[in-house]
Protein backbone atom coordinates (compact mmCIF):
# COMPACT_ATOMS: atom_id res chain seq x y z
CA UNK A 1 0.00 0.00 0.00
CA UNK A 2 2.50 2.50 1.01
CA UNK A 3 4.43 1.98 -2.55
CA UNK A 4 1.19 2.62 -4.51
CA UNK A 5 0.58 5.37 -2.12
CA UNK A 6 4.59 6.92 -3.18
CA UNK A 7 4.08 6.09 -6.81
CA UNK A 8 0.70 8.09 -6.70
CA UNK A 9 2.88 11.02 -5.24
CA UNK A 10 4.62 11.00 -7.68
CA UNK A 11 3.34 10.94 -10.67
CA UNK A 12 1.13 14.13 -9.21
CA UNK A 13 4.34 15.72 -8.81
CA UNK A 14 5.60 15.11 -12.30
CA UNK A 15 2.13 16.18 -13.32
CA UNK A 16 2.67 19.72 -11.28
CA UNK A 17 5.98 20.20 -12.67
CA UNK A 18 5.18 19.68 -15.85
CA UNK A 19 2.31 21.48 -15.90
CA UNK A 20 4.28 24.99 -14.41
CA UNK A 21 6.27 24.42 -17.02
CA UNK A 22 3.76 24.90 -19.98
CA UNK A 23 2.70 28.48 -19.01
CA UNK A 24 -0.28 30.40 -19.70
CA UNK A 25 -1.34 30.47 -23.07
CA UNK A 26 -0.19 33.85 -24.56
CA UNK A 27 -2.63 36.52 -25.07
CA UNK A 28 -2.82 38.49 -28.18
CA UNK A 29 -4.59 41.91 -28.73
CA UNK A 30 -5.59 43.92 -31.58
CA UNK A 31 -4.93 47.65 -31.52
CA UNK A 32 -6.86 49.99 -34.01
CA UNK A 33 -4.66 52.75 -35.59
CA UNK A 34 -7.56 55.64 -35.54
CA UNK A 35 -7.78 58.53 -37.62
CA UNK A 36 -10.51 61.57 -37.55
CA UNK A 37 -11.49 64.16 -39.86
CA UNK A 38 -9.52 62.77 -43.24
CA UNK A 39 -9.57 64.56 -46.11
CA UNK A 40 -8.15 63.59 -49.05
CA UNK A 41 -5.33 62.25 -47.28
CA UNK A 42 -2.87 60.54 -50.00
CA UNK A 43 -0.26 59.29 -47.98
CA UNK A 44 0.82 58.96 -43.86
CA UNK A 45 4.17 57.65 -43.02
CA UNK A 46 3.97 57.42 -38.70
CA UNK A 47 6.27 55.89 -36.04
CA UNK A 48 4.36 53.64 -33.20
CA UNK A 49 5.85 53.37 -29.93
CA UNK A 50 5.62 50.71 -26.95
CA UNK A 51 7.10 48.89 -24.20
CA UNK A 52 8.69 46.05 -25.83
CA UNK A 53 9.05 44.03 -22.53
CA UNK A 54 5.14 44.25 -22.02
CA UNK A 55 3.89 43.84 -26.00
CA UNK A 56 5.36 41.90 -29.24
CA UNK A 57 3.84 43.46 -32.59
CA UNK A 58 3.13 40.40 -34.47
CA UNK A 59 0.76 41.84 -37.59
CA UNK A 60 -0.45 44.39 -39.23
CA UNK A 61 -4.39 44.09 -40.89
CA UNK A 62 -5.66 46.74 -43.14
CA UNK A 63 -9.51 48.23 -41.59
CA UNK A 64 -11.96 49.76 -43.28
CA UNK A 65 -10.39 53.20 -44.44
CA UNK A 66 -7.07 51.57 -45.72
CA UNK A 67 -8.78 49.42 -47.84
CA UNK A 68 -7.62 51.00 -50.84
CA UNK A 69 -4.53 51.80 -49.88
CA UNK A 70 -0.31 50.35 -50.66
CA UNK A 71 0.04 49.97 -46.90
CA UNK A 72 4.15 48.89 -45.62
CA UNK A 73 5.15 48.63 -42.34
CA UNK A 74 7.69 47.36 -40.58
CA UNK A 75 7.63 45.60 -37.24
CA UNK A 76 11.55 44.34 -36.55
CA UNK A 77 13.04 46.54 -34.23
CA UNK A 78 10.87 45.95 -31.18
CA UNK A 79 9.20 48.94 -29.49
CA UNK A 80 9.02 50.97 -32.64
CA UNK A 81 6.70 50.24 -35.69
CA UNK A 82 7.19 52.08 -38.91
CA UNK A 83 4.31 52.03 -41.45
CA UNK A 84 3.65 53.78 -44.04
CA UNK A 85 0.09 54.04 -46.25
CA UNK A 86 -0.29 55.77 -49.52
CA UNK A 87 -4.39 55.76 -51.27
CA UNK A 88 -4.00 57.39 -54.56
CA UNK A 89 -7.98 57.83 -54.50
CA UNK A 90 -7.49 59.74 -51.21
CA UNK A 91 -8.30 58.31 -47.35
CA UNK A 92 -11.48 60.50 -46.45
CA UNK A 93 -12.93 60.05 -43.14
CA UNK A 94 -12.76 58.99 -39.99
CA UNK A 95 -12.00 54.79 -38.26
CA UNK A 96 -10.11 52.39 -38.22
CA UNK A 97 -6.83 52.63 -40.67
CA UNK A 98 -5.07 49.63 -39.70
CA UNK A 99 -4.91 47.78 -36.82
CA UNK A 100 -1.82 46.61 -34.94
CA UNK A 101 -1.77 43.09 -33.14
CA UNK A 102 0.20 42.21 -30.45
CA UNK A 103 1.45 39.68 -28.29
CA UNK A 104 1.11 40.40 -24.40
CA UNK A 105 4.69 39.23 -22.63
CA UNK A 106 3.75 40.00 -19.35
CA UNK A 107 0.09 39.73 -17.80
CA UNK A 108 -1.07 42.83 -15.91
CA UNK A 109 1.19 45.25 -17.34
CA UNK A 110 0.96 48.52 -19.12
CA UNK A 111 2.28 49.93 -21.85
CA UNK A 112 1.71 53.62 -23.54
CA UNK A 113 0.88 52.77 -27.96
CA UNK A 114 2.29 56.36 -28.46
CA UNK A 115 1.82 57.80 -32.27
CA UNK A 116 4.86 59.90 -33.23
CA UNK A 117 6.76 61.19 -36.55
CA UNK A 118 3.70 61.48 -38.40
CA UNK A 119 3.57 62.99 -42.50
CA UNK A 120 0.96 62.97 -43.81
CA UNK A 121 0.17 64.58 -47.62
CA UNK A 122 -3.01 66.02 -49.51
CA UNK A 123 -3.64 63.47 -52.12
CA UNK A 124 -3.40 65.96 -55.07
CA UNK A 125 -1.26 69.11 -54.07
CA UNK A 126 0.89 66.73 -51.80
CA UNK A 127 1.21 69.70 -49.47
CA UNK A 128 1.66 68.66 -45.64
CA UNK A 129 -1.26 67.97 -43.32
CA UNK A 130 -1.52 69.01 -40.16
CA UNK A 131 -2.20 66.48 -37.35
CA UNK A 132 -2.54 66.29 -33.52
CA UNK A 133 -2.03 63.00 -32.03
CA UNK A 134 -3.60 61.17 -29.34
CA UNK A 135 -1.77 58.50 -26.82
CA UNK A 136 -3.06 54.84 -26.79
CA UNK A 137 -2.83 52.52 -23.51
CA UNK A 138 -2.67 48.92 -22.80
CA UNK A 139 -3.49 48.18 -19.32
CA UNK A 140 -3.45 44.72 -17.89
CA UNK A 141 -5.91 43.76 -20.64
CA UNK A 142 -8.23 46.94 -21.76
CA UNK A 143 -6.93 49.03 -24.83
CA UNK A 144 -7.40 52.67 -25.94
CA UNK A 145 -6.32 53.14 -29.27
CA UNK A 146 -4.17 56.12 -30.34
CA UNK A 147 -5.64 58.84 -32.60
CA UNK A 148 -4.57 60.79 -35.54
CA UNK A 149 -6.21 63.42 -35.74
CA UNK A 150 -6.61 65.88 -39.14
CA UNK A 151 -6.73 69.76 -38.34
Amino acid sequence: MRSHLLLLINIITALAVTLAGCGAPTKEIEVPIDVQNASDVGSLQMEISYDANVLKATNIEVEELGKNALIESNLDNPGIIIIGIVDSSGINGGGSIVSVSFEVLEKNAASSIIIKNVTAHDVDTLVDLPTSLTQGNFTAGDVSPPTISFK
